[in-house]
């Protein structure tokens, strides 16, 4: 199962005001509950992740319970990206593919607000001629 990112929406069963599922124990607070919808805001080195002040396991952590019903359920994956911009100390922008360290291409600092929209674009699929 792939590690939880910032931004990836999430949901999970609510009994009360806690999560059905905490680190140690089933809630048994009693009485009915509800889905809850959050959003991933930081990850942790400590293989931990937040979803506001809520903090789960990531999936492999040895509290985790993913596939246990009620617990955490990724809704929908933030994007990975496919590009991205970069600058050199010499103020000259790159663009790279995201997993690689060789430029792609060079472009001066003005080209800047064109160049985040290109990446914006790719990125997201958006743009005409998708990869």
């Amino acid at each position: 199962m792939r590690q939880f990112r910032v931004g990836d929406k999430v949901k999970w069963y609510q009994s009360g005001f806690t999560p059905l599922w905490s680190f140690e124990f089933i809630t048994s607070t009693g009485g009915s509950g509800c889905w809850m919808n959050g959003v991933v805001t930081s990850v942790a080195d400590d293989d931990t992740f937040a979803v506001g002040r809520w903090r789960w396991p990531q999936p492999g952590h040895t509290l985790a319970r993913y596939d246990e019903p009620g617990y955490l359920e990724l809704v929908e994956a933030v994007l990975t990206p496919k590009f991205k911009m970069t600058e050199t100390i010499c103020g000259e922008l790159l663009l790279r593919e995201a997993d690689s360290p060789e430029a792609l291409s060079h472009f001066p600092e003005s080209c800047r607000a064109e160049l985040e929209a290109l990446c914006e674009k790719l990125n997201n699929g958006t743009g005409e001629g998708e990869p």
